[in-house]
């Protein structure tokens, strides 16, 4: 069988989702270790370097902060995000079950175990990654197409993967004569 894909993009729109923040002093700071859930974190914090690390989705970024006076810090995601649905052929409807959709980081010669990012079950998930190139395989019933696909910061795709589903005929002969009688296939 074949499989083919198509997809959209659309600009992202801030964040308005709970994002997973942990604010650790390095070395040579005082303070505590802080963890919020929120889509921004406003907190005192004293002057000194800090490991910020934020989580949302499949997307995890750690960045050094350096805190010299009270003001705004900026921790840029680099993060975009995806969603991902089959259709059985050119004028399917979207496959309404629970199709498993593994992400890995790309590789060449496809999808390597050990660059596994994440899973999601659902016919129509949505996905927050880091920007990067990535290799989704969507498992449905016996079909696993793989898909190749580029996460850009700040921009979110829709992508549909058309399985082509088809009847085939088969005939069995031997010698360019039909055979007759049962065929066990």
């Amino acid at each position: 069988h074949k499989d083919t894909t198509s997809g959209a993009y659309f600009i992202a729109k801030p964040l308005k989702e709970d994002l997973q923040w942990v604010i650790q002093p390095a070395k040579g700071t005082s303070g505590e270790t802080q963890k919020f859930k929120k889509p921004q974190v406003e907190a005192e914090f004293a002057p000194g370097d800090y490991k910020v690390t934020v989580t949302i989705g499949m997307a995890t970024v750690t960045k050094p902060v350096k805190i010299t006076k009270a003001g705004k810090q900026e921790v840029v995601l680099d993060i975009g995000n995806a969603s991902f649905r089959m259709i059985p052929s050119n004028k399917g409807k979207t496959i309404d079950e629970q199709i498993t959709w593994t992400i890995y980081r790309f590789t060449k010669g496809g999808p390597d175990a050990s660059q596994k990012v994440g899973e999601v079950v659902g016919p129509n998930p949505h996905v927050i990654l880091p920007a990067g190139f990535y290799t989704v395989r969507g498992k449905y019933d016996s079909v696993q197409p793989d898909l190749a696909v580029e996460i850009k910061p700040g921009i979110g795709y829709k992508y549909t993967v058309n399985l082509y589903a088809g009847k085939a005929t088969l005939n069995a002969s031997a010698k360019g004569k039909p055979v007759k009688g049962q065929i066990t296939w």
